[in-house]
């Protein structure tokens, strides 16, 4: 079902432009223009509408109505796995099967990206934007190409309010361990996020899972939860010393085993009907 229509262009008219236009490029920005001064006043998810944006039944997120992935990785704790987690997923894919962009000053997940697949190839593959009000255009660019999905590894301390206006996200994934410090602190990032009526899909995934005790915490602080929740990530002592020192050439293989699971568990989960969730619901 479609939960976001655009309407027809063919509704919509252009004011009387004064100075010549000489081109059919000069025409279309000038068609943008009129379409942008008429939906700037509205809610976030209305202005989604009025761009072309859908979203069809969960995650599977279209824009003019062709599908693209958008993958956002968030938790406003640090030190919960962020940065391994989209290397992970980096691995699984190969770079050049996404776009992607490390808005972490840090920027680990660049470094890590630049020591697994080399300079040029990040450089190329790296999105060029700043802020989250960028998004909208560079989704629009790959939906035009081959290259579907965008991955953005967000920084720390990332506020409620900052993902609230990233409507246009396919899933929120959300890493956490069975530490209980990191537990609570998420549980309050993600309720907050519930609370305001978050149209984006919640991703919760269980990261370092050492022991099954470590699991089962996830499991029931996520309970009550309106969420969905991947299969978990073991810890494995070589493969966090792998992230840790990027020493990632022929050690592919080993990551791509790793993040498998996630994958699969990421692939379900946009198919899945969240509008409809009472409770946490685990996939994958």
């Amino acid at each position: 079902m479609t939960l976001l229509r655009p309407k027809s262009s063919q509704s919509r008219t252009i004011e009387s432009v004064t100075r010549s236009v000489d081109s059919l490029d000069e025409l279309d920005e000038l068609h943008s223009e009129s379409l942008r001064s008429e939906v700037q006043d509205l809610p976030p998810r209305e202005q989604l509408i009025e761009a072309g944006f859908a979203r069809h039944g969960c995650g599977e997120t279209r824009y003019a109505g062709r599908r693209y992935k958008l993958l956002l990785v968030a938790n406003p704790k640090g030190g919960v796995g962020k940065s391994s987690l989209t290397v992970l997923l980096a691995a699984f894919s190969g770079l050049d099967q996404l776009k992607f962009r490390d808005m972490d000053p840090q920027q680990s997940t660049r470094s890590a990206y630049s020591a697994m697949f080399g300079e040029e190839v990040t450089s190329k593959r790296e999105l060029d934007c700043e802020l989250f009000a960028d998004l909208e255009r560079e989704v629009k660019k790959i939906t035009t190409q081959n290259h579907r999905t965008i991955l953005i590894d967000t920084p720390a301390g990332i506020s409620v309010s900052d993902l609230l206006s990233v409507q246009l996200a396919s899933l929120l994934l959300v890493p956490v361990s069975g530490s209980p410090v990191e537990l609570k602190a998420t549980h309050t990032f993600v309720t907050s996020l519930l609370s305001c009526d978050y149209a984006v899909p919640i991703l919760i995934v269980p990261n370092r899972i050492a022991k099954k005790a470590d699991l089962l915490n996830v499991i029931s602080t996520f309970a009550n939860t309106r969420c969905l929740m991947s299969a978990p990530i073991a810890f494995d002592r070589q493969i966090e010393s792998l992230l840790d020192e990027q020493q990632f050439p022929g050690e592919l293989d080993d990551l791509q085993d790793v993040a498998y699971p996630l994958i699969h568990s990421i692939n379900k989960a946009v198919k899945m009907p969240v509008p409809t969730l009472s409770k946490l619901v685990q996939v994958g």
